[in-house]
């Protein structure tokens, strides 16, 4: 006669079956996005707020501008949450507009490595409409 196995084996397979078929989606989640479209890319896709061209620009590939985003619009970029996002809005509105992407590091919560990921994602339009320069990171001032 064949014993049952223990239950607690019974839970560990149960887990282990579990964790396979979550990496398994996980796989198939990450097949579906091309790989030299970035998260924000996708994520710009999927929740794309009504006639917003920020984005649109991110979907299409191209650099949004930081200052024409809106809240909605940077929550879209990869490390910026809403509460990250409300604080750029605020920083522009007290500030003026940003001169360039490396000004992201004077918010307060966005240090030089969200920059950096931030920088390929981001672009700064001049006044005229004409796209601003992309600047080297500044360094931060104390």
């Amino acid at each position: 006669m064949r014993r049952a196995p223990p239950v607690a084996a019974v839970g560990l397979i149960a887990v282990g079956l579990a964790l396979v078929a979550m990496a398994q989606a996980g796989r198939q989640r990450a097949a579906a996005v091309p790989e030299r479209e970035g998260r924000a890319h996708a994520r710009a896709r999927e929740h794309e707020p009504a006639g917003s061209s920020a984005a649109t620009a991110l979907r299409e590939g191209r650099p949004m501008d930081l200052n024409a985003a809106t809240e909605a619009d940077l929550v879209l970029l990869p490390r910026i949450g809403p509460a990250l996002a409300a604080r750029i809005v605020e920083h522009r509105l007290a500030q003026g507009p940003f001169a360039s992407v490396a000004e992201l590091g004077r918010v307060r919560g966005i240090g030089p490595r969200t920059v950096a990921a931030l920088e390929p994602l981001l672009v700064v339009q001049a006044r005229d409409g004409a796209r601003a320069a992309r600047l080297a990171p500044e360094p931060p001032v104390r």
